[in-house]
C-alpha cells in the first residue's frame, strides 16, 4: 500500500484497516491472558490445595475405619 498510498481507493485503506485491527485483536488477546496468569494461578493453587486437604482427610477416615477403632 506505500507505493500505491496515493492511487487507492477507500476499500484498499478499508481493508487494510481491518487487517491491522485483527492483528492489534490478537496481540490485545495476548495481553490480557498474560496479565490474567497470576489470579488464574492462584485460584489454580487454591483448588489443589482444597483438594489435597480433602484427600488427606478421605484417606485418614479409610483408615480409621478400617482399622477397627
Amino acid at each position: 500500500m506505500y507505493g500505491e498510498g496515493e492511487n487507492a481507493n477507500k476499500s484498499k485503506y478499508v481493508e487494510k484497516k481491518e487487517e491491522l485491527a485483527k492483528l492489534c485483536e490478537c496481540v490485545k488477546n495476548r495481553f490480557t491472558e498474560y496479565e490474567n496468569l497470576p489470579q488464574a494461578f492462584k485460584e489454580l493453587d487454591q483448588v489443589l490445595l482444597q483438594y489435597l486437604n480433602w484427600a488427606n482427610d478421605t484417606v485418614f477416615t479409610i483408615i480409621f475405619i478400617f482399622s477397627g477403632r
